[in-house]
């Protein structure tokens, strides 16, 4: 499986007619110093191909290493404009792929000499044609399979988008070091849509398809059968074909016998082979027709390798049989058997941690995803073969507090809803003749408000005065009384059936299918506002805007003073937001729009057809799902519940109504505000504690806020960088807490609320704040390298150098020694009562974040910025103990109340939970987002504070009882 030979190398002609970039709208320029060599790379390039090479750089402006892929330079003009277009078609099919099982893209632009480059995430790992080639045994290559029914279920999502890949092969698949499945390398892919030119050939020899080496015409067929080659590749560890040159290779994949698996190596499993011999079928039509059907096939017969043992099979019943659920794609519940049959299998093979993983990366995509069920469903799963795997444990942990929704009640309405509303306690339901009107507590119905037999009722909104306005096919406008349940008007026939209404202050707009929008006054007149062309798809005014959607566009007009905002998309509803933004459902996703620059929520697999205002934004879609949404457009909860697609929503603060195309109608109470979130903006510092009851926040106005409480006396002219609790005498001239400030200075608040300046630094802000446990002396530094030692009863300066700048200072508990993290990668220690450093700890590979002593002070442990954790002996002042948990920075160190447990937060939005005695990680938490900025353990409680720079802050239980139960006798008699 050597790549020496031409069979497996790539021809890149493409048969796609691409366009060339126009000078009218070029690439951004790289700018001047964004990527640099990083530290103690020899080479930075990563491999090379025809058409680019990639590179290992280090993006300088978000200090994380990225992979980028240059265009290599060609002297024909003609040839190097199309492969620049080729170049950026294939960063934009990567940026289409928003999906775990493909390669992010970061940006695409144009180097300053004119080449073309883009930015993707740097993946380490090994090729799964490097895998192959290691393995020696069946057995060796049949463990494999699960990474292959990955890369499978990554081209099915590919193919839903209308993607095919054209290029698949074991080269083109990374296997992460975490064991994750990627497909790389899309260059030559190609959109349904694309326009191709028959008689050129592209792709790699030995995994081309028949259509594809005779240069035919190709489509997600031609990818089922390069997957058939990997998959028989895997299971007799040869190719199907034999050749030494690219056209002999063609030759035999359009000519040659294809060969039976069982003939070349006996032993495979019949249902293994079955698919991979289906899968290379000559004539395409005979294939699976996708990669989601090739999907359910490859897990069933994984499913059908060997018999499961009991255990596995009630664990598989238990669980309904629905394991896999990735990110972007729904699969069939055949394949999410298949995934469980598998898992039975290998666990009598003892691969139980390695299933278990697998399991939890399944439960970690749920999670992020908003589908707590889901997540609460694979990670039980994972738990069951491995109750100590970490992301398990922790995704247990965070769906503990996790928001749900209950199911209040379910009915089936005689003919469905075409619009819904929630008031006074009862549902509407816009229907065939008029209205229904259900019971909130129940879904009894209590009225029908009805039409006359005069067809659907497409639309209904509340006016002004509080009376229900309906109208529909039968061209007429219906308004009612609720309360009375009486008609009150109706309107002369109107021109066009009325598709869509919406209130305002001056009255009701109302959309019809000819284009035309007119208003209902008060006073029951009609008036023109507007034309279309086309048919009125959805309408709404608010915060003196409204907006306007046709089947081909939709408009937002500034009624003040008449600017319009025109894009050339179809909505299926718009909603108005309180801040003046608005939704709107385009496609798959959902829209953030202010008249400005669009803003994307994506994460819908169907189109977006309803959205609705409750606590939270909520959209439903095509496939039943419904999406309830944060403010910054993160999934805080996803539904699944719903057949036949979702037809309307309605909401209010506590429920939403959904309308399904089975002529389903659910009610459902929506989840709460949970108490364990306080702070609705972003801290700009860490919050601290001084006890249970004081929990404090800096802000970037330079406020300081008790959470719950309100701001406190105490006010910066700049943003809050440093905050510090005094623990000692509360009495009015008594310091309560120390603050650090961009402005320079460090201020002291008494309990008597007079605030006193401590220090001050004219050109650089403060950057950390420690104050020794008994509050005796207190440290601070700012970011010209000035440090200072501060004896807070006597109220006078200890000690002052300038030297590195300092990133962490912690005191120990008895507070005779103080630790400080510099920029220069070192730790000192010094005595606390003068300043003096009595010990420098070795050198490090990079500068620490954080820094906490144990209980007794023997004890450090430090946060480095690259992902690690460091335990050092002070007594020695060596390092004995180092967990490499994060490729991203360590930023926040905490520990248990007896020292057994320590908490590390990264700026990946993950809290891990390590235990100090034999060093296991017991616990990886995934928060949705945010660098973890604090980690605080509540005294006396298993309650820990996790700080993020997202405007929240969140109270988790730590699970400490059930992680790794008491520290044993030997352990607390050597910390004492």
């Amino acid at each position: 499986m050597s790549n020496d030979d031409e069979v497996h190398q790539t021809i890149r002609r493409s048969a796609v007619s691409v366009e060339v970039p126009s000078d009218s709208a070029p690439l951004p320029i790289e700018p001047d110093g964004r990527f640099a060599v990083p530290e103690g790379v020899p080479d930075i390039e990563l491999g090379r191909g025809g058409m680019g090479r990639v590179l290992h750089l280090r993006d300088v402006h978000l200090e994380r290493d990225v992979a980028v892929k240059e265009l290599l330079t060609e002297n024909d003009e003609a040839g190097a404009a199309l492969r620049s277009s080729m170049f950026v078609r294939e960063a934009q099919v990567l940026a289409r792929l928003d999906h775990p099982g493909v390669v992010p893209i970061y940006e695409l632009g144009r180097r300053a000499d004119g080449r073309v480059y883009y930015a993707m995430r740097r993946i380490k790992g090994r090729t799964l044609g490097d895998a192959l080639e290691a393995c020696s045994t069946l057995e060796d290559r049949l463990s494999l399979l699960p990474h292959l029914l990955d890369v499978v279920q990554t081209m099915a999502f590919s193919h839903h988008r209308g993607i095919t890949h054209r290029d698949l092969k074991p080269d083109n698949v990374m296997i992460g070091e975490f064991g994750e499945t990627l497909v790389v390398d899309w260059g030559l892919a190609q959109f349904e849509t694309d326009q191709v030119t028959e008689g050129r050939t592209a792709g790699t020899p030995a995994y081309m398809s028949p259509e594809q080496a005779a240069g035919r015409k190709t489509d997600k067929r031609s990818d089922v059968w390069s997957l058939g080659v990997m998959l028989f590749e895997l299971l007799t560890g040869r190719l199907p074909f034999d050749a030494k040159t690219a056209s002999d290779m063609m030759n035999a994949v359009q000519k040659s016998p294809i060969p039976r698996v069982g003939t070349v190596q006996p032993g495979v499993s019949h249902a293994l082979a079955l698919v991979a011999e289906q899968a290379m079928r000559r004539d395409p039509t005979e294939r699976f027709s996708s990669a989601e059907e090739l999907s359910t096939a490859l897990g069933k017969a994984i499913a059908d390798r060997g018999p499961k043992p009991w255990k596995m099979q009630a664990i598989a019943g238990a669980l309904g049989l629905a394991v896999v659920a990735l990110l972007s794609f729904a699969f069939s519940q055949q394949a999410a058997a298949a995934r469980i049959g598998d898992l039975a299998e290998r666990a009598a093979h003892g691969s139980d941690n390695r299933e278990a993983e697998l399991l939890s990366r399944l439960a970690l995509n749920a999670w992020r995803d908003g589908d707590t069920r889901e997540a609460e469903t694979q990670s039980a799963a994972a738990l069951a073969l491995n109750a100590r795997d970490p992301l398990a444990r922790g995704l247990g942990t965070l769906l503990k507090s996790a928001p749900t929704v209950k199911p209040v009640w379910a009915i089936k309405t005689e003919a469905g809803c075409s619009s819904t509303l929630i008031a006074a306690d009862q549902v509407f339901c816009s229907t065939l003749n008029g209205v229904k009107v259900f019971s909130a507590a129940d879904g009894k119905e209590l009225a029908s408000l009805s039409s006359g037999v005069r067809g659907w009722q497409r639309a209904m909104t509340f006016a002004a005065d509080g009376t229900l306005v309906f109208a529909g096919d039968d061209r007429v406008i219906h308004v009612w009384n609720v309360t009375t349940r009486s008609e009150i008007f109706h309107s002369a026939e109107l021109s066009q059936t009325v598709t869509t209404l919406a209130a305002t202050p001056e009255g009701v707009l109302i959309g019809l299918h000819d284009g035309n929008v007119s208003l209902m006054k008060h006073d029951r007149s009609m008036q023109s506002v507007t034309h279309e062309e086309g048919a009125i798809r959805v309408l709404a005014q608010a915060n003196g805007q409204r907006v306007v959607g046709t089947a081909d566009s939709l408009t937002l007009t500034t009624l003040s003073d008449g600017k319009t905002v025109h894009l050339d998309q179809p909505a299926r509803a718009v909603l108005p937001l309180k801040n003046g933004q608005w939704l709107a459902a385009l496609h798959e996703s959902v829209v953030l729009f202010d008249g400005t620059r669009p803003t994307v929520w994506p994460g819908h697999h169907a189109e977006v057809t309803a959205l609705a205002q409750g606590g939270s934004p909520i959209s439903g879609s095509d496939d039943g799902e419904v999406r309830i949404w944060t403010a910054d457009g993160r999934p805080l909860m996803t539904m699944h519940d719903f057949t036949q697609g979702i037809s309307s929503l309605a909401a209010d603060e506590r429920h939403v109504a959904v309308a399904t195309g089975d002529r389903g109608l659910h009610f459902i109470e929506l989840p709460q505000p949970s108490n364990d979130v306080w702070a609705q903006r972003i801290p700009s510092v860490n919050v601290v504690e001084a006890n249970p009851e004081l929990i404090l926040a800096g802000y970037r106005d330079g406020t300081i806020e008790r959470l719950g409480a309100g701001p406190l006396e105490i006010k910066h002219a700049a943003a809050v960088k440093a905050l510090a609790s005094v623990h000692g005498e509360k009495s009015a001239k008594k310091l309560r807490f120390i603050s650090g400030s961009e402005d320079g200075h460090v201020q002291g608040l008494l309990w008597s609320g007079e605030t006193v300046v401590l220090d001050t630094s004219i050109a650089a802000p403060v950057t950390t704040i420690a104050v020794s446990a008994d509050g005796s002396i207190a440290a601070w530094a700012f970011t010209d390298g000035t440090f200072a030692l501060w004896n807070v009863l006597l109220g006078k300066e200890i000690f002052r150098e300038r030297q590195s700048p300092v990133r962490a200072l912690t005191f120990a508990p008895k507070g005779l020694h103080l630790a400080v993290a510099r920029d220069d990668k070192r730790i000192s220690i010094l005595e606390a009562d003068s300043g003096k450093e009595i010990k420098i700890l070795e050198p490090m590979n990079a500068p620490s974040q954080a820094l906490v002593f144990s209980k007794n002070g023997k004890t450090l442990y430090s946060a480095v910025n690259d992902g690690e954790v460091l335990e050092w002996d002070l007594e020695s002042g060596r390092n004995t103990h180092q967990w490499n948990i994060s490729d991203r920075a360590v930023t926040t160190l905490s520990l248990s109340d007896d020292d057994w447990h320590l908490y590390a937060g990264t700026q990946g939005s993950e809290v891990v939970m390590l235990n100090a005695w034999n060093h296991e990680t017991l616990a990886r938490m995934p928060l949705l987002a945010g660098r973890v900025t604090l980690l605080s353990k509540m005294p006396e409680s298993n309650h820990l504070i996790v700080t993020t720079d997202q405007p929240h802050l969140f109270v988790l239980l730590s699970d400490e009882g059930e992680s790794a139960g008491s520290p044993p006798p030997e352990w607390i008699q050597g910390r004492q």
